[in-house]
């Protein structure tokens, strides 16, 4: 789909989000968000934090073994840890 710029892939268990963008030249990018990072989405011209996009939504505690990323254990987002 040749219309298509960018797209997310949210995680539903931490705050972590995968934005994939097209480039010029039509290869994809990937970058990795988490913490406090904002989220660009240039195509819309918006910009979305992590807040914005986890509002209201409850993350499980973290799974045995499971290590919870330096941010967010600094910003206290992280349960369990």
């Amino acid at each position: 789909m040749p219309s298509l710029r960018s797209y997310l892939i949210v995680e539903q268990r931490r705050r972590h989000v995968v934005v994939y963008t097209r480039g010029d030249g039509g290869d994809w990018l990937r970058d990795e968000i988490t913490g406090a990072e904002d989220v660009l989405m240039p195509c819309l011209d918006a910009r979305l934090t992590l807040d914005e996009i986890y509002d209201d939504v409850p993350l499980p505690p973290l799974a045995v073994g499971e290590e919870a990323d330096e941010e967010e254990v600094e910003e206290g987002w992280a349960s369990d840890v």
